[in-house]
């Protein structure tokens, strides 16, 4: 049971670096090089989703037509993983790991880093999640348990057509995960033996930027020195397991060529879950503060003003939440998930722009590596422009669809 309460990010921070409680790899012996081994997922799925006539990505400002969007769609995801593990004569051991994207993307690598673990605890040096990502607890969703394709911020940005400007990844229109932009930049963690339950997490990352490769002179529109703690709970009491985060994020804003000032964003989430005799409920909360946006990209601002705010600049700022059940029973498992969010946006317009995602999901277990994935959600997007087509608001947005497929871990 203890297993099934801890998500993916919560054992990555207890020390293990595969996913989904996959082993790293064999340990060789001291006097042998680092073995690797392959290992990964893939998922395929069909879905089929009804929802209004929307601009994808349209900007409130900018909106005034709306177009057809498909019902059937063909969804998937896949990773190839490179890693290996040796444990010196000093006991101290040592990884490394590579996650190569299987699909055609902006970052073909998107994980690339090496992990030193032994009875100081564990450093992490390289491009990966910062601290308070990978001890996060949460919403019970079998749908983002490990491999998958349907937790909220995927489904608004590749299942629910969204015609507002505010990221689903990246802030709480969409995530109640704290990445706030800072996805798998190369950075620095620390994460303390457990001791009594609890693990402390520390990041520092010198430049929010992914993939870079090596560290370079401060880019103008760049964030900087982001700093990131999470603090992890496990522990069984009798017959119930139980598990609990706090998670702090904040990073320094870009020096701009133009002058212009930005406040220094922040963000802060808790969670919780507790299991029994099968059962899983838990949620969490997170909230975003002063994180500037252009074109859906944290990290970089709009330069075309020279006061504190410009015409063009939408934020992270805002605040979201999730609850989910799930229970298990043999090879099986059904869940429900609610998750809701809300992010300022536009600094020109009033109001919010709003998310609420409902999903009912199952898994089943055919063997070692196989299931099958079945999930049917119900979204509502709201957004805070006015701009209509048609006597319609063209930055709103209904869903209702179906998910169905298979996830191969491997």
């Amino acid at each position: 049971m203890k297993k099934q309460l801890l998500s993916t990010s919560a054992l990555v921070a207890a020390g293990m670096i595969a996913a989904s409680g996959t082993a790293i790899a064999q340990t060789a012996p001291a006097s042998q090089p680092i073995q690797v081994t392959v290992g990964g997922y893939t998922q395929q799925s069909l879905q089929y989703a009804d929802q209004d006539d929307r601009v994808v990505g349209a900007s409130p400002l900018s909106a005034t037509v709306t177009s057809k969007t498909h019902k059937m769609n063909l969804v998937n995801d896949a990773e190839i993983w490179f890693q290996g593990k040796t444990t010196l004569a000093n006991g101290i051991s040592v990884a490394m790991r590579i996650e190569l994207e299987a699909y055609t993307s902006s970052d073909t690598i998107d994980e690339s880093f090496v992990a030193i673990e032994g009875a100081f605890g564990r450093i992490e040096l390289g491009s990966t999640d910062h601290a308070a990502m990978k001890t996060k607890i949460g919403a019970p969703d079998l749908a983002n348990r490990g491999p998958g394709f349907t937790n909220q911020a995927t489904m608004i940005g590749n299942t629910i057509q969204n015609p507002t400007k505010s990221s689903g990844a990246d802030g709480p229109f969409g995530s109640s995960w704290l990445r706030f932009g800072d996805n798998d930049s190369e950075r620095v963690s620390y994460y303390t033996p457990r001791f009594e339950g609890f693990q402390l997490g520390l990041s520092y990352t010198p430049e929010v930027r992914e993939d870079s490769g090596h560290l370079v002179k401060y880019e103008s529109n760049r964030y900087k020195n982001a700093l990131s703690a999470g603090l992890n709970f496990t522990r069984s009491f009798g017959a119930f397991d139980t598990a609990a985060y706090a998670g702090y994020v904040t990073m320094d804003s870009p020096d701009f060529a133009n002058g212009a000032t930005k406040k220094d964003p922040k963000a802060y989430g808790v969670g919780a879950q507790v299991a029994y005799a099968g059962f899983r409920l838990g949620g969490s909360y997170t909230k975003f503060k002063d994180g500037y946006t252009l074109g859906g990209t944290v990290a970089s601002v709009d330069v075309s003003t020279t006061g504190a705010t410009g015409v063009n600049d939408y934020v992270n700022d805002g605040r979201a939440w999730d609850l989910g059940l799930t229970y298990t029973f043999g090879p099986a498992e059904v869940g429900v998930t609610y998750f809701q969010g809300k992010n300022k946006a536009s600094t020109v317009n009033t109001g919010d722009d709003k998310s609420k995602i409902f999903s009912v999901t199952g898994r089943y277990t055919l063997g070692p590596g196989v299931q099958l994935l079945a999930t049917g959600f119900y979204a509502k997007i709201t957004g805070e422009g006015t701009t209509s087509s048609g006597g319609q608001d063209v930055d709103n947005n209904k869903a209702t669809g179906v998910l169905g497929g298979v996830v191969l871990s491997f």
